[in-house]
């Protein structure tokens, strides 16, 4: 029981500096719903970001912020996703925004993003969906 509260407060405290390390961008996270297309938006978006690497790094960033940041938020918040799967993905999202933090390089920056992709597309899976293809895997 002690390592099962242990868990939930460092997966609470990962959740709470992904949130605070995060900036602001164009869509909102409560138009997402667990129905219709809006979760598939992380995917879609990441996907997007990785079509514009090597060769338009600020567009992959932007692709990144504007369509899929929220919307990871929102699958990594989900209740009947599991834990660990959550932390996969918030993990893999810090890793992609201390990569935009850093100035970003194309490799370490399609590495991190297609990680992030992999470990959204499994969450979507685990809830059932059937994440869009993307003609960069």
């Amino acid at each position: 029981m002690r390592h099962h509260r242990a868990s939930r407060a460092i997966l609470a405290l990962l959740a709470a500096s992904a949130l605070a390390a995060c900036t602001g961008s164009s869509s909102s996270p409560a138009a997402v719903g667990s129905s219709g297309p809006g979760l598939d938006l992380a995917s879609t978006g990441l996907c997007h970001a990785l079509t514009q690497l090597p060769d338009d790094v600020p567009g992959s960033v932007r692709a990144f912020q504007n369509e899929a940041h929220d919307t990871l938020h929102t699958l990594a918040a989900m209740d009947r996703l599991d834990r660990g799967m959550a932390a996969r993905v918030l993990e893999a999202m810090q890793r992609v925004e201390s990569d935009i933090t850093g100035g970003p390089q194309p490799q370490p920056l399609e590495d991190d993003l297609r990680e992030l992709l992999s470990a959204t597309d499994t969450a979507l899976k685990a809830l059932g969906r059937t994440p869009p293809p993307c003609s960069v895997e």
